[in-house]
């Protein structure tokens, strides 16, 4: 056991368990936030040191932690994407047909991913609209009158159609409507 540093004041009471219970819970939280493992550990050490400095005001620190660790993740996200869009602007590598963070515009991008999503047949382009609305495979099945099986089979079969032509295509790379279909495989 190590001693106490005279110079460092003990954590106040309770504080350490609360520590032990809830540090990788935070972690996760933040994960599923979107953090790296890295971020997302930066932003609980942030927030539990910032839980420590306010111990005796927090009223529910738990409450208090995840929202603070969630919060945390966001700001160092977007402060980061600053700094990014910042170099870029400042080497000269944002031309016209970007946005200031480096990335086409948002216009330009959805009409990419449209023309993209224009390659699969018509009920493919069903299945996966429905998929990205947030409908499960059963309910879809039930809306296009199909089995859920079948719905399942299109939606693999659609991914991996889009996941060869993002192979074979440089980004932003216009697509050509007429290669629909390229999987050769029939609709389900």
């Amino acid at each position: 056991m190590t001693e106490a540093d005279p110079l460092r004041p003990a954590p106040p009471d309770g504080f350490c368990e609360f520590f032990r219970r809830t540090y990788r819970s935070l972690v996760r939280v933040a994960r599923y936030a979107g953090a790296s493992q890295e971020e997302a550990e930066d932003a609980a050490a942030e927030t539990m040191a910032e839980v420590l400095a306010r111990w005796n005001l927090i009223e529910k620190p738990d409450n208090y932690a995840y929202r603070a660790t969630v919060n945390t993740f966001i700001r160092h996200r977007v402060r980061s994407q600053e700094r990014l869009r910042e170099r870029l602007v400042e080497r000269g590598f944002v031309g016209s047909s970007v946005g200031a963070d480096g990335m086409p515009v948002e216009w330009e991008s959805r009409q990419w991913v449209t023309d993209l999503l224009k390659t699969l047949s018509p009920t493919r382009q069903q299945v996966m609209a429905l998929l990205v609305d947030g409908y499960s495979a059963g309910e879809i099945a039930e809306r296009l009158s199909k089995t859920p099986e079948a719905v399942r089979k299109n939606i693999q079969l659609a991914r991996e159609q889009l996941r060869r032509q993002l192979e074979c295509s440089e980004p932003r790379q216009e697509i050509d409507p007429a290669r629909r279909h390229i999987s050769g495989r029939e609709d389900v």
